[in-house]
């Protein structure tokens, strides 16, 4: 499944009902569990951490960078 924007806030589609589920990067960074919306939807979604490593190394430089630079991520 593609990742796709709504909105301007990162997230992406639920893989059962379509409802956008959206993904802060802080939440990322923190390994969170992503849960649908839709309440008649019960998917949740985990980051599997050991595995974006590399990923997850990548959007904290992103992170740091932009605070550094005082502009919202």
């Amino acid at each position: 499944m593609k990742p796709v924007k709504q909105n301007q806030q990162p997230g992406m589609n639920c893989p059962e009902c379509q409802t956008f589920i959206i993904m802060p990067v802080e939440h990322i960074l923190a390994a969170g569990v992503f849960s649908c919306a839709n309440p008649a939807c019960s998917v949740e979604l985990r980051l599997d951490s050991k595995r974006s490593t590399k990923s997850l190394d990548a959007l904290e430089t992103y992170a740091q960078a932009m605070n550094d630079l005082g502009k919202p991520i």
